[in-house]
């Protein structure tokens, strides 16, 4: 007898959930297996105009728009530093809006109204859009609690496991 003894909803990308979530538990009468869902850590993330994965910073009123050379894989509330030589314009900000993949804008105060091009960093530890977010992995045990088999797949993929089983 298989029995599926509890499921629970997948997280979405950006969910604040900061501990693994058991997505599925299933007891076969000789052998446990469960699925857990957990937020994975992110490294630090690094764009800078010396390496040309940030293009620039144009500062307007109380707006910057920082332009990438490619997508950046940030979203509206996430948290980014800017490390410059420009007064003002170091700090730590949150993503107001992201008009397409490789713009974003944030708001600044006291920043001198220009486009800034050289010097410039932008590093974060939210996670990436572009970059797997989540840490899929099951356990499987057998009727005297010794741990069977693992699993992994990043990015919330349910996946075959080595051993044959569905995920």
């Amino acid at each position: 007898m298989i029995a599926l003894l509890a499921t629970g909803a997948p997280l979405g990308l950006h969910a604040q959930a900061t501990q693994p979530q058991v997505v599925r538990l299933v007891y076969s009468g000789t052998l446990l297996s469960y699925t857990c869902r957990a937020p994975q850590r992110s490294a630090l993330s690094t764009f800078a105009t010396a390496d040309s994965t940030l293009t620039n910073i144009a500062d307007s009123g109380t707006t910057a728009t920082a332009t990438f050379a490619s997508a950046h894989g940030l979203y509206p509330g996430a948290r980014i530093t800017v490390s410059s030589a420009v007064a003002n314009l170091s700090g730590t900000y949150t993503v107001a809006s992201t008009a397409d993949t490789t713009t974003l804008t944030f708001t600044t105060a006291s920043v001198a109204d220009d486009t800034y091009t050289t010097g410039l960093t932008i590093t974060t530890s939210f996670p990436l859009e572009t970059a797997a977010a989540w840490l899929l992995t099951r356990y499987r045990y057998d009727g005297s609690d010794n741990l069977v088999s693992t699993y992994a797949a990043g990015n919330g993929a349910y996946m075959a496991c080595a051993d044959g089983g569905d995920f």
